[in-house]
C-alpha cells in the first residue's frame, strides 16, 4: 500500500490513486510533498528503508531524473506472523515531518509528479513499488495558477461610505491574499 501524500497550509492530502489530479495550486505559494508505504515481511526478511523517487514535468514531457526522498520507520505490527512495517513522511511525522515544496520554482501550467518506491532490504536487493510500470510508474496531474495581480481602483472625487453601510471586498480561494483599506483618518484596515 502506498500514497502520494501533498499538504498545501491545510490538512495533509493522501493520494492512492495514479491518474488523477490532485490539485491546483497558486504559482509562489508552498505544496509539501511526502509520501506513505506499508511493507509486509516474513521469515529472517526484513525491510531497512524505504525511499520514494519522483520527478516532476510538464504534462506530456517526461524529463528528467528522479529524486530520492527517504521516508521514515514510524512503526510495525506483527500480525500472524508476519511483520507489517509503516514508512511515511508527512505533517504529522514525527520525525521531522515535511522538507520538500513540490512546485518551487515551477510556472504556469499543468503537470505532472512521477514517483515509485524502492523497498532495501536485508538480502541485499530492493523491491519496487511502480505501478508494475503500466504504463509508467505511478503518476498524479497538478496545475500551477499565476496569482492575481492586484487591481489598482481609482476614484475621482469624493466616495462617502455612510454609517451602516457596507462595501463587500474579495479575494479568490485559489491564491492568498490581503486587502487592505485606508480610512479618512489615514488608519488602515487588513
Amino acid at each position: 500500500t502506498h500514497f502520494l501524500i501533498t499538504n498545501s497550509g491545510g490538512s495533509d492530502v493522501y493520494t492512492n490513486s495514479s491518474g488523477t489530479s490532485i490539485g491546483t495550486f497558486c504559482q509562489n505559494s508552498t505544496v509539501k510533498l511526502g509520501g506513505e508505504n506499508h511493507s509486509w515481511q516474513k521469515g529472517t526478511d526484513d525491510i531497512n528503508s524505504v525511499h520514494m523517487f519522483y520527478r516532476i514535468y510538464i504534462t506530456g514531457s517526461p524529463s528528467g531524473s528522479f529524486t530520492d526522498l527517504n521516508l521514515t520507520y514510524v512503526s510495525s505490527n506483527n500480525n500472524n506472523g508476519s511483520t507489517d512495517k509503516f514508512w511515511q513522511i508527512s505533517s504529522s511525522n514525527n520525525a521531522g515531518g515535511f522538507t520538500t515544496n513540490m512546485i518551487a520554482g515551477l510556472s504556469s501550467g499543468s503537470y505532472t509528479i512521477e514517483y515509485y518506491y524502492r523497498l532495501d532490504g536485508n538480502w541485499g536487493g530492493s523491491l519496487y513499488d511502480n505501478n508494475s510500470g503500466n504504463p509508467t510508474n505511478y503518476t498524479n496531474t497538478f496545475s500551477i495558477i499565476a496569482p492575481p495581480s492586484a487591481p489598482t481602483i481609482s476614484i475621482s472625487g469624493n466616495l462617502t461610505i455612510c454609517s451602516n453601510s457596507s462595501t463587500t471586498l474579495s479575494v479568490p480561494e485559489t491564491c492568498p491574499g490581503t486587502i487592505t483599506w485606508t480610512k479618512p483618518d489615514a488608519t488602515t484596515v487588513d
